[in-house]
């Protein structure tokens, strides 16, 4: 599944998480730096690159695959095409994965542009957050990146 928003959509994905973990279900969200896994407010969140190290989350199945039902990507328009195929290996069949983030933002300083080439082709759900980033500027930005804007009223002067 993809999931798209800016900053304060952030908490959307990290819900799911917590709802997640709730059921009983193993689950892991992750952000593409330290600073990332520490504004996403879940005590359990690692960073992509210590999850796939083993150094964070959850560890290894018996088979080689995360010992996780649900994987919560956070920041995946940081994803090149290498750390992508890695992450699609690891997760175990049956488990499902989420990928999110802001398209607007800059890609990977690697090869490849996945979550842009990934919103284009549609092969999964892609759900577009209405949570707009805080101020009329980050309203203005989530509603054109939603496809909506708000009609504006027109103004009248006061003399």
């Amino acid at each position: 599944m993809l999931h798209t928003g800016g900053q304060a959509a952030r908490a959307e994905p990290v819900a799911l998480v917590r709802a997640a973990r709730a059921l009983g279900l193993r689950t892991c969200v992750t952000a593409g730096t330290e600073d990332g896994r520490r504004r996403l407010d879940d005590g359990q969140a690692a960073t992509l690159a210590g999850l796939l190290s083993g150094t964070e989350g959850p560890g290894r199945a018996e088979d080689g695959s995360l010992a996780l039902d649900l994987l919560v990507v956070c920041d995946a328009p940081a994803l090149d095409t290498e750390t992508a195929a890695t992450l699609v290996e690891s997760v175990a069949d049956g488990a499902r994965l989420v990928l999110s983030g802001d398209p607007a933002e800059l890609w990977s300083a690697g090869p490849g542009r996945v979550f842009a080439d990934l919103l284009a082709a549609k092969p999964c759900p892609v759900v577009a957050s209405r949570t707009p980033d805080f101020g009329p500027i980050g309203e203005l930005v989530s509603g054109i990146g939603v496809g909506e804007l708000l009609r504006s009223r027109p103004r009248t002067r006061r003399w």
